[in-house]
């Protein structure tokens, strides 16, 4: 396991959030990019909002225009991409996102898996960068 446990008396949210910000980002300090995969679901949009808290340049994937915007006007991620778009368009805005003069992310929070996952590690994640799989 990630080590990522809960504590009952406080319940799943609160605690998964508080391990969340102590293990996930530890080394994470600025300015570190992180890309989060679901970023607009509950689990990828604390890990981004808790990323952005710890001074990280946060990027968001997720599966509409909408969801795009809501991260970054609602939740202030600094760039938000729809996963829905070809692996050209998707490493394109991906680059398109990250801060000036660079290439790729050093953290990838990835709740998903499979294939876009792949391009990702093996396209996007810098040499000596982390991928935290949940």
């Amino acid at each position: 396991g990630l080590g990522i446990g809960f504590d009952e008396p406080h319940g799943s949210s609160e605690s998964a959030g508080i391990r969340l910000d102590e293990r996930a980002f530890e080394a994470a300090s600025p300015p570190r990019t992180v890309l989060v995969s679901s970023a607009a679901g509950a689990v990828g949009s604390l890990v981004g909002q808790l990323a952005r808290l710890r001074g990280c340049h946060v990027i968001g994937l997720c599966g509409s225009e909408e969801k795009a915007r809501a991260l970054t006007d609602q939740l202030g991620f600094h760039g938000a991409v729809n996963y829905k778009a070809s692996p050209a368009q998707l490493r394109e805005s991906i680059r398109a996102a990250l801060p000036v003069g660079r290439t790729s992310v050093d953290v990838f929070w990835d709740s998903v898996g499979g294939e876009l996952s792949h391009l990702i590690v093996s396209e996007l994640v810098a040499a000596g960068g982390q991928g935290v799989l949940c």
